[in-house]
């Protein structure tokens, strides 16, 4: 999905929301410099990282809901019954797979620059957030 985002008949021109929304890497395919990639924002053909993840973790969470629903028809049809469950979680699953987990700042895990981090913590809304490390 990411690539099919740079194709010629998409062309999206990425910019990055947490970096106050500069080129993605991409600024040198941008049309002003002579590349294809549709970098004027009254084209419609531009998007942001966070916005690329989402269509990502779509895509994904469609193809896990196959997955059970055929889970679901077949433990039907042995008789066993059943019904499909979304076991989608941001780190439980690492942690049951035994991934080396570390706790960050939730600052960190979206970004934040100096002022929103002490807002953060002023508010003691900076909790620590699981994260997979390896």
């Amino acid at each position: 999905m990411s690539l099919a985002a740079f194709s010629e008949d998409a062309s999206y021109f990425i910019v990055d929301e947490r970096n106050n929304f500069r080129p993605a890497g991409v600024a040198k395919f941008a049309r002003s410099r002579g590349g294809y990639l549709y970098d004027n924002l009254l084209e419609d053909h531009t998007a942001t990282l966070s916005l690329l993840d989402t269509w990502m973790y779509e895509f994904a969470a469609v193809e896990q809901g196959s997955i059970l629903q055929n889970l679901a028809l077949m433990s039907t049809a042995l008789g066993l019954g059943g019904f499909p469950h979304l076991a989608s979680h941001p780190f439980a699953w690492f942690q049951a797979l035994d991934f080396r987990m570390t706790d960050l700042p939730f600052s960190r895990t979206i970004g934040a620059g100096p002022l929103m981090k002490s807002l953060l913590r002023a508010l003691k809304k900076d909790i620590p957030m699981p994260t997979a490390v390896g």
